[in-house]
């Protein structure tokens, strides 16, 4: 009896954002410093990615259990695919497609609905329907200190 039914499926994506310099002063000041020398803007962005990396790695073994996956690129016959961008399309038109990775603006490869925003809803306006969603943000920023660099989840 299940076998001719359709099942819903719920898919959980997590975002995690990298903040390196807490405060307008050391975000400045961290900015200038990389300015003066071209290595040490090299060094802060291979800083930043062994961060992110280290990040990607924890929340993984934490949710182990769920069994994630980071998203990738992936190639079919003829062109390469970003699960990245078909996340952000999904987010942007509230369905989801395969997105070739494209040659020009990304504005212009993404977006195929309209969006109107609303407290805590989004309504999507695609060719052949209307489409409701909601939102919910879970923000933890911890307290700035001299110390690592910041990261937060949402």
């Amino acid at each position: 009896r299940l076998s001719a039914e359709s099942l819903m499926v719920n898919e959980i994506y997590l975002t995690a954002v990298y903040r390196p310099a807490a405060g307008r002063a050391r975000r400045w000041l961290s900015h200038v410093v990389a300015n003066a020398q071209k290595e040490g803007q090299q060094r802060e962005l291979a800083d930043a990615l062994e961060a992110c990396a280290r990040m990607a790695r924890t929340l993984s073994a934490s949710l182990a259990r769920y069994e994630p996956r980071l998203l990738a690129c992936y190639r079919d016959e003829h062109r390469w695919y970003s699960e990245v961008l078909e996340f952000i399309a999904l987010l942007i038109n509230g369905e989801s497609r395969a997105v070739p990775l494209p040659n020009g603006p990304l504005a212009a490869a993404l977006a195929t609905t309209r969006l109107f925003f609303g407290n805590e809803v989004i309504e999507y306006r695609l060719p052949s329907a209307t489409l409701a969603g909601g939102m919910l943000g879970i923000k933890e920023y911890p307290t700035p200190s001299g110390g690592d660099a910041e990261c937060a989840a949402c």
